[in-house]
């Protein structure tokens, strides 16, 4: 697709399309919990910058295999594709924390109604991702796969998207069901269980990618490790408090 700019890439058409949706349900889901502020639009710029240069500099670190100086000079690479998640989010929820807990902008606990806006535009980033072909998966034989770059393969991209609406779908429910004395005390748990859970599924579907660009050590991935660690200190944090069970269904 052409602009007046020269032509697009399909996968920034949706990544502004996951960005627009996940900035419009994350308005009506605070508004129908009634914690909506006016500080979030400038919380929601602050996550947007904060994550793209997250995920640049996490593809640097992980992918970029010896090109990082020359990369992290280049304009067209910050402009560009080459992007991480796990960088983003990482950025991103320092972002929050010094939004809301130092300047005192917006409730911090409130960001709990802005999950299932996070999985259904991450799904939809996903979709952007397929369709551009990057991302791809290994070599598939199976019923559903997908021709890309010149071989059948995993349609991972998709696997991925599928499991972020379930996602979605499940943080819709406990949003609608909580009260906000409840986000309040269970705001760290229940970010924990989107980290937890993402982690799971990231860490499974990496095993169906077939892009090296990515990062591999020793046959794993960097978000295969960065997932391990989550999952792992998730878990140490809930057996050491002995809420495995509150953790998921609430006290």
């Amino acid at each position: 697709m052409d602009s007046i700019f020269g032509p697009v890439p399909v996968y920034f058409i949706f990544m502004g399309m996951s960005w627009g949706l996940g900035f419009e349900l994350s308005k009506f889901f605070l508004k129908k919990k009634k914690l909506f502020q006016k500080g979030f639009f400038l919380l929601f710029i602050g996550i947007f910058l904060s994550s793209w240069i997250g995920s640049k500099l996490l593809f640097l670190l992980s992918s970029a295999r010896g090109q990082a100086q020359d990369l992290f000079l280049d304009p067209q690479f910050w402009f560009g594709g080459g992007f991480v998640f796990f960088g983003g989010l990482l950025f991103s929820l320092l972002f929050v924390l010094l939004y809301c807990l130092v300047l005192k902008k917006f409730k911090l606990y409130a960001l709990y109604c802005c999950l299932p806006a996070i999985c259904f535009s991450h799904a939809l980033g996903r979709v952007g991702c397929f369709f551009s072909g990057c991302c791809f998966g290994k070599v598939c034989s199976l019923p559903w796969k997908a021709f890309q770059n010149g071989l059948y393969r995993h349609p991972v991209q998709i696997y991925e998207s599928f499991f972020l609406i379930i996602l979605g779908v499940f943080f819709i429910k406990k949003v609608f069901q909580e009260q906000e004395k409840k986000l309040k005390e269970r705001f760290f748990l229940n970010i924990g269980q989107y980290l937890l859970l993402y982690a799971l599924i990231r860490f499974f579907i990496e095993f169906f990618r077939g892009d090296k660009v990515r990062g591999i050590y020793f046959g794993i991935s960097s978000s295969q490790i960065i997932s391990g660690l989550i999952i792992l200190i998730i878990l140490a944090v809930i057996l050491k408090k002995k809420r495995f069970y509150s953790f998921f269904f609430g006290p």
